[in-house]
């Protein structure tokens, strides 16, 4: 019997606050057939507590095993058993019990109360700070991105990194007709285990829409190519297409919807909004919702409007406007570089600070810090509990840029200019003194003090630049 409280991880905004989570159980067996097709091998696991609760999760076939992960809104002891197809199946598990124990937060979802941000289930906010390693990136990068203070990351199903697994990236490559890439599978893991280990919420993309324009010659689902597809535009609408884009769908949420630093899935990267396509991006998104037990959000990349059905907007452009739903903008590059495309998110009242920038770069120069200065703006400021932020209309002395945002009692600054007393006007802080940290753009390094404000403005305000973040807070 499926408990109450299950049913209660099934809710689109569950009030379950607290979560427990256990190491991955494992089942020494195989069956015939195809391990990844559900008409042949419907494998769950079902974890049996000691206090008469019962959790069902779906299970995934990795390398002559069956595993299962469980997350759950109770702790405590439970026993898992394994199914097929809906049998009971007698086969030991290497762990004759599992001991569940406290997540922080538990999952991500759009906040019900401030339409434009997100917060985890315990109601703490979520403000994406980070870059997306789409194309490529390793573990050692997502650790040096969570050592920064990076939270957000997004990576997508590319076949030039190996991540499709039904692409290889070289002909020959070991995989049996109907079947998933093992290889890629496990290519997944290993950046999943990395995001957990470094506490960097990661976006899946599960589907890369270049393999449908530009790189459609050597889709190996084009017919072109011995596949089943005469045209791209059949990735949407034929049966056959639409049945192994489920099979992945179902591997990717037996392996990782467990992950307490799963953010979302986004079904496809830069898509129109056909009608077919809208139709595709539905029908996916209703069945993410159907298995997902822990109903993470659900999203698409484009640069039109395609998220009626979806629960958050990811958008490509760099241009972010206040929406009824969050948005995560995905292709904001600065002509001032990295640290102008930060400032360009920051000082937007966007929900975050997402912004595209190549990885390579970012080691080559050494740019992590980068982040770690915003990642102690937003901790100075407690710009994540700010929902109702707004941007300032600014002047300065002549040679200097000025951004900011703010309410009455606090306010950040980015100037960028020469050394030497400015005059800013247009702020947002009423008469009083206020404490004073300055932040290093490069580093994160502060230097605190305090300041007085009169009539909206910074009379002879000491610039030691080239830029710097400023947090003014009223003083108590």
């Amino acid at each position: 019997m499926i408990s109450a409280l299950l049913f209660l991880t099934l809710k689109h905004e569950p009030p379950v606050r607290d979560w427990f989570t256990a190491p991955t159980v494992t089942f020494q067996v195989q069956y015939p057939g195809n391990p990844y097709d559900l008409t042949e091998n419907d494998v769950r696991v079902r974890f049996i507590g000691d206090k008469g609760l019962q959790f069902e999760r779906l299970a995934y076939y990795d390398r002559g095993t069956y595993r299962a992960d469980l997350t759950a809104p109770q702790g405590g002891k439970f026993k898992p058993v394994l199914l097929r197809n809906g049998v009971v199946q007698d086969v030991p598990c290497e762990d004759v019990e599992i001991d569940l124990k406290r997540t922080d937060h538990g999952f991500i979802h759009p906040d019900p109360q401030n339409k434009n941000r997100f917060c985890y289930y315990d109601g703490t906010p979520f403000y994406p700070l980070g870059f997306g390693l789409y194309n490529q990136g390793s573990a050692d990068n997502i650790a040096k991105m969570g050592a920064s203070g990076v939270n957000w990351t997004r990576i997508g199903a590319t076949p030039s990194e190996g991540k499709n697994p039904w692409w290889p990236p070289t002909p020959g490559a070991e995989i049996l007709p109907g079947e998933l890439w093992d290889s890629a599978l496990l290519s997944w893991q290993k950046l999943a285990d990395a995001c957990d280990s470094a506490g960097v919420n990661f976006q899946m993309v599960l589907f890369d829409h270049a393999g449908l324009d530009a790189d459609w010659k050597s889709n190996p689902w084009n017919s072109a190519n011995a596949g089943f597809l005469s045209s791209a535009a059949g990735f949407f609408t034929d049966p056959e297409a639409k049945r192994r884009e489920k099979l992945w769908i179902r591997e990717a949420i037996a392996r990782f919807s467990s992950s307490p630093h799963l953010f979302a899935w986004e079904l496809i990267d830069d898509t129109d909004a056909a009608p077919e396509t809208t139709a595709w991006l539905k029908e996916m998104a209703d069945f993410v919702r159907s298995i997902d037990p822990y109903k993470h959000p659900v999203t698409a990349g484009s640069s039109q409007d395609v998220w009626s059905d979806l629960d958050f907007r990811t958008i490509h452009g760099v241009t972010w406007s206040s929406a009824a739903k969050p948005t995560i903008a995905v292709d904001t590059r600065s002509a001032d570089g990295l640290s102008g495309s930060i400032a360009s998110m920051l000082f937007s009242a966007a929900p975050g600070v997402t912004v595209s920038w190549d990885i390579a770069d970012i080691e080559k120069r050494s740019l992590y810090d980068m982040f770690k200065a915003v990642a102690k703006v937003l901790e100075v400021s407690n710009l994540p509990k700010r929902p109702t932020a707004r941007v300032l209309t600014l002047t300065s002395t002549a040679g200097v840029s000025v951004a900011g945002i703010g309410e009455s009692d606090w306010m950040i600054l980015r100037t960028v200019g020469p050394n030497g007393p400015a005059t800013i006007g247009g702020i947002s802080l009423s008469d009083g003194d206020y404490e004073l940290t300055e932040v290093d753009p490069k580093n994160g390094d502060t230097m605190d003090r305090t300041v007085h404000i009169s009539n909206f403005t910074l009379r002879d305000f000491p610039l030691t630049g080239p830029s710097d973040y400023f947090i003014f807070k009223r003083k108590a």
